[in-house]
C-alpha cells in the first residue's frame, strides 16, 4: 500500500528522504508508520526504477570500453575476483593529459567511506590548476584502505602520469605509507593538515621526495 500512496513523488526525486516521507503520510492522509518502513519502501521504488544494485556492476566493463573510445589515452579498467567484482580505476585522458601539460608538482591523495548496499572506499588523487581549483588526476573503487589497494592505486596513477614526480600530499594513513614505502623504497615529503579549533595548521617534514 505505502508503494502506491508515495509512488509519485519517489518518481520525481529519488532523494526524498524517509523523514520527509514520514511526516507527509501523518499530515495528509493520517498514516502511522515507522521510519524503517518507509526507507524500505523508498528503496523498493529506487529498485523499481533503476533496476537492482547488483545488475549496475554488469555493465562496467562497457563503461571502461567506453570511456576508452570517447577520450583517447584514458585508462579505465575492472578486475574481477572470479566472477565478482574487485576494485575499479579511471583516469581520464583529459585528466591526466592536463596535468602533465600544465601540473603544479603536488598531488593530493585521500580516501573516503562508501555508503549504499555495497559500500567500499573511493581512492582519489587531485591537484591543483592555475585558478587554485582541484583538477580530477584519478580515482579507484576498491574494498578498502589497505595496504594492497593503495599501492595498486598508487603504481597506476604513477603510469598514467607518465613518469612525472610531484610531491604527495596525504593524512599520513598507515596503509598509504607503507604502499609508498615499498613502491619508492625510501620516505616522502609531506604536508599534513589537521583542524585545531576551527583553524588548520601545516606542518611540513623535510623528508626525501620520492620518483613518483
Amino acid at each position: 500500500m505505502l508503494v502506491s500512496v508515495i509512488e509519485g513523488k519517489v518518481s520525481l526525486s529519488a532523494d526524498y528522504p524517509p523523514g520527509e516521507i514520514l511526516k507527509d503520510l501523518q499530515l495528509e492522509m493520517g498514516m502511522k508508520v515507522t521510519y524503517m518502513q518507509c526507507w524500505r519502501t523508498r528503496e523498493y521504488m529506487r529498485m523499481l526504477a533503476m533496476e537492482k544494485s547488483e545488475d549496475h556492476y554488469k555493465v562496467l566493463l562497457w563503461l571502461c570500453a567506453a570511456i576508452a573510445r570517447a577520450n583517447p589515452d584514458s585508462r579505465a579498467f575492472v578486475e574481477l575476483d572470479g566472477s565478482r567484482f574487485k576494485r575499479m580505476f579511471v583516469a581520464l585522458g583529459a585528466s591526466h593529459n592536463g596535468f602533465i601539460l600544465g601540473y603544479r608538482s603536488v598531488t593530493f591523495v585521500d580516501s573516503t567511506h562508501l555508503s549504499g548496499l555495497y559500500e567500499g572506499t573511493l581512492l582519489d588523487a587531485v591537484g591543483l590548476d592555475a585558478d587554485n581549483h582541484l583538477f580530477d588526476v584519478a580515482y579507484a573503487i576498491v574494498s578498502s584502505e589497505n595496504n594492497d589497494d593503495w599501492e595498486w592505486f598508487l603504481t597506476n596513477v604513477r603510469e598514467s602520469l607518465g613518469g612525472l614526480q610531484p610531491v604527495l600530499m596525504s593524512d599520513r594513513n598507515n596503509a598509504l605509507l607503507y604502499a609508498v614505502s615499498k613502491m619508492f623504497a625510501i620516505e616522502m615529503s609531506y604536508l599534513l593538515c589537521e583542524a585545531k579549533g576551527g583553524a588548520t595548521w601545516v606542518q611540513g617534514v623535510s623528508i626525501d621526495t620520492p620518483a613518483f
